[in-house]
Order: C-alpha cells, then sequence, then structure tokens
C-alpha cells in the first residue's frame, strides 16, 4: 500500500511539476510574444521617425538652397535698379568700382546657380514636383531678365521693366514657399 501512495503521490509531484513548466512556459511565450510586438512596433516607428526627420532635413535644406538663390539674383536685380533709378543707361556709365560690384554679383549668381541642381535633386526625392516647375520657371524667368540685358548691348532696363520682372519673381517666389510650406504639413 505504501507503494501506491508513494507512486501516487510521486505521479502527483510529477503532474504539479509539468503544470508548472507548461505554466511557466506558456507565461514566458506569451511574455515574448508581447515583448517581440512592442519591439517590433517601436522599431518600426523609430524608422518612420528617423525617415521623417531626414525628408526635414533635405526640405529645410531645400528652402536654404533656394533662398540662396534667391538672394543672389535679388542682387543684380536691385544693382539694375539702383542704375536705373540713378539714370544710368549702359554699364559704361558705371564707375569701375560699380562694374566690378555687378561682376562680383554675377559671379556669386553663377556659383550659386550650380546649387539649384542639388536643390532640384532634393525637391525631386521629397516628390515636390511643383515646386521643381517654380524652381525650373524662376531661373528661366531671371535668365531671361540677364538675357535681354545683354542682348541690348548692356543697357539697363526701366525701372518699369524691373519692377515687372521683380514682380514676377516674386510671385514665383511666394509659390515657392507656399509649396514648401504644403511639404512640410504632408511630412508632419
Amino acid at each position: 500500500m505504501t507503494d501506491v501512495n508513494t507512486t501516487v503521490s510521486h505521479a502527483k509531484e510529477v503532474y504539479e511539476l509539468l503544470d508548472s513548466f507548461i505554466k511557466i512556459g506558456l507565461g514566458a511565450l506569451i511574455a515574448g510574444g508581447f515583448s517581440y510586438l512592442a519591439i517590433n512596433r517601436n522599431h518600426k516607428n523609430n524608422i518612420l521617425k528617423e525617415k521623417l526627420d531626414y525628408k526635414m532635413a533635405m526640405l529645410q535644406d531645400a528652402n536654404i538652397l533656394f533662398t540662396k538663390y534667391i538672394e543672389k539674383s535679388m542682387q543684380i536685380i536691385d544693382f539694375h535698379y539702383a542704375a536705373a533709378y540713378d539714370n544710368k543707361k549702359t554699364l559704361n556709365c558705371l564707375k569701375y568700382e560699380d562694374k566690378q560690384l555687378l561682376k562680383q554679383y554675377n559671379d556669386e549668381y553663377a556659383n550659386n546657380a550650380l546649387t539649384l541642381n542639388n536643390l532640384k535633386s532634393k525637391l525631386y526625392f521629397l516628390e515636390a514636383k511643383k515646386a521643381i516647375n517654380i524652381t525650373a520657371e524662376y531661373q528661366s524667368k531671371f535668365n531671361d531678365f540677364r538675357k535681354d540685358f545683354l542682348n541690348r548691348n548692356n543697357e539697363f532696363a526701366s525701372i518699369d521693366e524691373i519692377s515687372k520682372i521683380l514682380n514676377t519673381l516674386k510671385y514665383f517666389e511666394e509659390i515657392f514657399y507656399d509649396e514648401i510650406r504644403n511639404c512640410f504639413g504632408k511630412l508632419k
């Protein structure tokens, strides 16, 4: 009889031991599953946050590049406006220092215009096609203004003509910045 009781108590111990193993194993499996899901979700969120941060940085860089480009083009337009305001008809009417200043502005513009490809590539990556088109249109209008100056044998445009191109460029500038704000809004 003691053998039967020993066998029964031994079977109970084995049963309780197996029961504990199963409970611990299932608990660990469930906890591991939830941990995996939580880590996976956090990892995805971190990746999305990094992508968003990268795109935001690219958008800010694009904004800075376009602002620098506008600054350099506006220096030239301001110079033309000042010359027209002072009744300077041609480049030959300017002092040597003023000619050098205009040359410096043109050189700075030319160097800065090279960054437009960088700007356009950032905008293309951000799928901001409208901003790319606006940039190209701005550049085209400004280059037309410069070509017109050269085609007129370095004769300065009138204040009205300069005001007209200035208003056109300001219009494109406003549209560009609106589009950049829209891109920021889409990213957030």
